[in-house]
């Protein structure tokens, strides 16, 4: 049996003028980037061109949790 390596299907660009499905950066994913990419990245992100996925903090949880977030 060959061994095969799995070919990646090429990324479908769709084109979006208006920026409606913006790219979404995890904190994890910009750490493993090199610092040309990073600081492009970190800039859009500024901008508003692209989203950082944003974390809930423990008293945020923790509000979810009992209710009190839900009476705003």
């Amino acid at each position: 049996m060959k061994n095969q390596k799995a070919r990646r299907n090429p990324r479908v660009k769709d084109e979006d003028p208006e920026g409606i499905n913006p790219r979404i950066w995890h904190p994890y994913r910009l750490q493993k980037l090199n610092s040309d990419k990073f600081i492009r990245a970190v800039n859009k992100i500024l901008q508003g061109d692209e989203l950082l996925i944003e974390f809930l903090t423990f008293d945020e949880i923790m509000e979810l949790a009992t209710g009190k977030g839900s009476e705003d």
